[in-house]
């Protein structure tokens, strides 16, 4: 609760008490569907009891935690040639209680430093750090792009209450155009200065459902429809050959 001001708080309360038992029950079982690892709908109780486990753990212990362990397998990546590559918390500020430690350009510069190597990276997701108007998308990339390894590139609207919804791939609040053209001009830095690993893999992360994928919409995550993530990835397909044919 303290994560939210008394006015949230209250527009949350009269959102819920307009809500019929059916419609309670359906938002519940939304919100404790589709965690990580099943597709199981957890009750209340075995949720809070999930949640406990993490009582005692902050923001420092955290990060303890994970640059500890970031020391220890980022050594082994080196040696096999894998690259690491973190993804932003989503979305980017704490959720009942939980802390957050990958949400801003001071904490991804923390992350990267703690082991540094080019084999500890970044996933860049436009989606994630962009549900933070504080988050400038570009600079971020900018100040990291040598250790970005893989792209998650989707586009949020942040409202004027701090909330956000997904949209378009080349809507929203991301300036896509010009976060693809540093892309290019990243890739072109490479090439030009010898680095042979110059591809930086991409998703277009969530898509919309569409007409076709309809009928197999209960064999895949909300966002993950086949057909809508096709349609999210052919425009920016086409928006990167453009950019880089313009550069050319």
């Amino acid at each position: 609760m303290k994560d939210y001001d008394r006015e949230q708080q209250e527009k949350a309360k009269a959102f819920l008490d307009e809500l019929s038992k059916e419609d309670v029950q359906k938002l519940q079982n939304t919100i404790m569907a589709g965690l990580p690892g099943t597709r199981d709908v957890l009750s209340l109780d075995q949720f809070r009891a999930h949640l406990a486990r993490y009582k005692n753990i902050d923001k420092k212990s955290l990060k303890e935690n994970l640059t500890k362990f970031l020391r220890a397998v980022v050594a082994e990546a080196e040696k096999l040639n894998v690259k690491l590559c973190v993804h932003p918390d989503d979305p980017p500020y704490p959720i009942l209680g939980l802390p957050r430690v990958v949400s801003t350009l001071e904490d991804i510069e923390f992350l990267l430093e703690s082991s540094p190597s080019y084999y500890n990276g970044l996933t860049f997701c436009t989606g994630s750090l962009g549900g933070r108007a504080d988050n400038d998308l570009l600079k971020v990339f900018k100040a990291f792009s040598d250790k970005i390894h893989f792209l998650h590139l989707r586009s949020v609207a942040l409202q004027n209450d701090n909330s956000f919804y997904e949209a378009n791939h080349l809507e929203g609040s991301a300036p896509m155009p010009k976060i693809m053209e540093a892309i290019v001009k990243e890739q072109l830095r490479r090439k030009s200065s010898g680095n042979n690993d110059i591809a930086i893999p991409f998703s277009p992360d969530h898509g919309h459902l569409l007409l076709a994928d309809i009928p197999l919409k209960d064999e895949f995550y909300p966002g993950y429809s086949t057909l809508g993530r096709m349609k999210g990835l052919a425009e920016l397909n086409g928006l990167e050959k453009g950019i880089r044919n313009s550069l050319l």
